[in-house]
């Protein structure tokens, strides 16, 4: 740094251009810094929120696989899907509310397997 500052000293021999040009590089590098960190922490965010997104999708996509070969209930694939529904997208939403309004078990059969489908295809 301090042979930095003698370099901005040759270039501007009075105090007040090289004041302002050391302050402004000042700036520049610590907003490279800020803006680095940031983006760093936001991949970093995203990255974790897509493994999230995973684990519940896989999770759903077996409770599924269970009641469809009999080894598992109705209320347990419900429950799993409603608590990661927020992750869920708008489609898979709107599928598992007709899912949960429906009263006809085959309908539901139906649905379940079309939401099976389109979460496979989300994996």
């Amino acid at each position: 740094m301090s042979y930095f500052i003698e370099f901005l000293r040759t270039l501007f021999p009075d105090s007040t251009p090289a004041a302002i040009s050391i302050i402004v590089t000042v700036l520049v590098f610590w907003m490279y810094k800020e803006l680095r960190s940031n983006f760093l922490e936001n991949s970093k965010s995203n990255q974790q929120r897509v493994d999230k997104a995973l684990d519940i999708y896989s999770d759903i996509e077996f409770e599924i696989y269970k009641y469809l070969n009999e080894k598992s209930d109705l209320f347990t694939v419900a429950e799993k899907i409603s608590k990661a529904s927020t992750l869920l997208p708008y489609d898979l939403l709107k599928l598992f509310i007709k899912f949960k309004e429906t009263t006809n078990e085959s309908l539901k059969r139906e649905m379940l397997l079309e939401l099976h489908k389109d979460i496979e295809k989300e994996i």
